[in-house]
């Protein structure tokens, strides 16, 4: 059986059934034998929500990781994403029941758009999104990467948008992004927190963490967690799960939140081509 974790990880509230783990263990990329041993000591220090790729390979890891732990799937969060050109109904429903099948699961917590795609009414798009919680096959519906224009073209919907997540860091902050999220009862949750580990080397964020015998990684979590942020964070590719769970007992100042987010701003460094940030 998994250890429990001696220190929850809080969770934000979704809707009247959901709600998400604000440290969440990002699965992309770890296949095979790395992704069942990652996944395996991921739950085991204590994280609960797991965002999911949809590359076979991955799933089978993470199906079998999960199997094992003992864990049960009313303890967990998972969460997975429809790419940008599976938006029809059709499209979407194949995926969304391809990866439960892959899992070996009912139902997903969390379902995304991953990017937006206007060659597809957005009401089609969330339309299926709709029927699917109604079948209970998934529990909230999310987005990713939308502008502000493309999350009130969704909300005349009138389907419901628990999650937005976008490329949000401490060069690159969105403040504006956040506060529509948050006025509008969404949640934020981050993409590349820690700016493709540019903004770990950051002179503030260095200096902080020395004030706290942590690690740039540790302050950068505990300031998201200080502004709601939600955060999915891949331990293949920057400092593991440890540190990201040790990160919970941190508590910034104010005054140390307000530095960081003064900090000069970057740019974005998530573009690929078919983006729609123009819109």
């Amino acid at each position: 059986m998994v250890r429990m974790q001696p220190t929850p990880i809080p969770t934000i509230p979704l809707n009247e059934t959901t709600a998400i783990p604000v440290l969440g263990f990002d699965t992309q990329g770890l296949e095979r034998q790395r992704g069942f041993d990652m996944t395996i000591h991921a739950l085991e220090v204590g994280f609960r929500h797991l965002e999911l790729s949809d590359h076979d390979s991955d799933m089978e890891a993470i199906h079998k990781a999960m199997g094992e732990t003992g864990v049960p799937r009313k303890e967990l969060f998972l969460s997975s994403k429809v790419w940008w050109n599976n938006l029809t109904s059709k499209q979407l429903r194949h995926s969304c029941e391809g990866t439960l099948t892959k899992l070996g699961v009912d139902y997903l917590d969390l379902y995304m758009v991953h990017w937006p795609n206007r060659t597809v009414p957005i009401g089609d798009t969330l339309g299926e999104m709709q029927a699917l919680v109604s079948e209970g096959k998934i529990k909230a519906v999310g987005v990713c990467n939308f502008t502000q224009r493309h999350l009130e073209e969704a909300r005349i919907t009138g389907v419901g948008i628990a999650v937005h997540q976008f490329e949000l860091h401490p060069t690159f902050t969105q403040q504006e992004m956040q506060i529509y999220c948050h006025s509008h009862g969404i949640a934020p949750m981050a993409l590349s927190l820690f700016g493709e580990g540019k903004d770990l080397i950051t002179p503030l964020i260095v200096d902080i963490a020395s004030g706290y015998n942590a690690t740039p990684a540790q302050i950068v979590l505990a300031w998201a967690r200080a502004k709601n942020v939600i955060v999915a964070q891949c331990a293949s590719m920057f400092p593991g799960v440890d540190e990201y769970i040790a990160s919970l007992s941190l508590m910034l100042t104010e005054d140390e939140i307000r530095q960081i987010d003064s900090l000069p701003q970057r740019g974005r460094l998530i573009q690929p081509p078919f983006a729609d940030f123009d819109y």
